[in-house]
């Protein structure tokens, strides 16, 4: 399992293809930031993700392509 924690930290958007080269990435934890902005293909690429955190922000532009490309 790879895991990329990202946890509290200051991060407010997550951008279109933000972790495209990560194809290994099983796990991913943006939680406790202050996203509010989460664009359409962020997690495009994520080909092994099982695992996302997004718990602790205030997303408020969420589009449902975000979360398409993912197939676990």
């Amino acid at each position: 399992a790879t895991l990329l924690n990202l946890q509290n930290n200051v991060i407010t958007v997550v951008e279109s293809q933000a972790f495209q080269s990560l194809t290994a990435l099983t796990t991913l934890l943006l939680n406790g930031n202050r996203i509010t902005d989460i664009s359409p293909e962020a997690f495009e690429g994520l080909v092994s993700l099982e695992h996302l955190d997004l718990s602790g922000n205030s997303v408020i532009n969420f589009f449902y392509e975000s979360i398409f490309p993912l197939t676990n």
